[in-house]
């Protein structure tokens, strides 16, 4: 008995693996680093395959532009709306197109997010004369922090019917898309 012992003893090796997470949560500036990084895959790279070193490095990109905001729900809505805007003026020309994460992400790359802060300054002075300017983005951007925050079933009919009504079927498929990267592809 004691010669089996051993035998298993050796041939047992126990390994400790962390998958996804921790010894301490993430803060929230993290968690929406995270959750920004998922819509943008969703949005404009769904159909590839990225290393977790690659998304990692991506988060590092993105945390650069959480380190001027102080509000980090405030800075998801706006980085939302901004990569809506880029995905709608890339989807309005079949010649234009994404580029890769690590260029696009990147702060000082100005085709990329960076360049976005303009055309959503532009859209934020719109909206101080018509307060109804481009409300569908806000909307989208509600939604998608919504659901990366609660994770609520019950969100994803009401803001898919907001959405329906306004007729942004573009959003509507961004927001569903959105929901299903969130829950089954990068949990």
């Amino acid at each position: 008995m004691t010669a089996l012992k051993k035998q298993i003893e050796q041939d047992t090796q126990f390994q400790f693996r962390i998958i996804r997470g921790g010894l301490y949560s993430p803060t929230k500036r993290e968690r929406r680093i995270n959750d920004f990084w998922t819509f943008c895959h969703s949005t404009f790279w769904s159909t590839e395959i990225f290393t977790e070193s690659q998304e990692e490095k991506f988060k590092d990109l993105i945390s650069d532009y959480f380190k001027k905001g102080k509000d980090s729900d405030e800075t998801f809505s706006q980085l939302v709306q901004r990569a809506v805007l880029a995905k709608r003026y890339v989807k309005r020309r079949n010649t234009r197109y994404m580029t890769k994460p690590e260029d696009w992400l990147n702060i000082n790359y100005k085709k990329g997010l960076k360049g976005t802060e303009m055309w959503f300054h532009e859209v934020e002075q719109q909206r101080l004369t018509v307060p109804t300017h481009n409300e569908a983005l806000e909307l989208l951007a509600e939604g998608v922090l919504s659901w990366a925050k609660k994770r609520n079933i019950l969100d994803v009919p009401v803001y898919r019917e907001k959405l329906i009504a306004m007729k942004q079927f573009d959003l509507l498929f961004l927001y569903t898309n959105a929901v299903m990267h969130f829950q089954y592809i990068n949990y």
